[in-house]
């Protein structure tokens, strides 16, 4: 068989580049604006979802007129899963 061959170590003032990556990586920054917006929006689809559960019933005509125009309805709720 051959010699084993021998691995030299970096030299000690190289820095590690994975640590430096890792460390970037894993820091995110926290944006007060973005949180704010975000929260706006998720606050008006929420009462959006509201009104359109009330104007637009599944399998009514109302619904049946919201999708022709090509307004935007909450995701039909499925409980075909569920059993009693």
């Amino acid at each position: 068989m051959s010699s084993d061959p021998t691995i030299t170590p970096p030299p000690p003032e190289a820095p590690d580049t994975d640590a430096a990556e890792t460390s970037e990586a894993a820091h995110v920054q926290f944006s007060g604006v973005h949180w704010f917006l975000t929260g706006i929006v998720r606050l008006s689809y929420r009462l959006w979802t509201r009104i359109a559960a009330h104007l637009f019933p599944e399998n009514s005509r109302m619904e049946r007129l919201a999708l022709a125009l090509n307004i935007s309805l909450p995701d039909k709720l499925n409980m075909s899963w569920f059993q009693e």
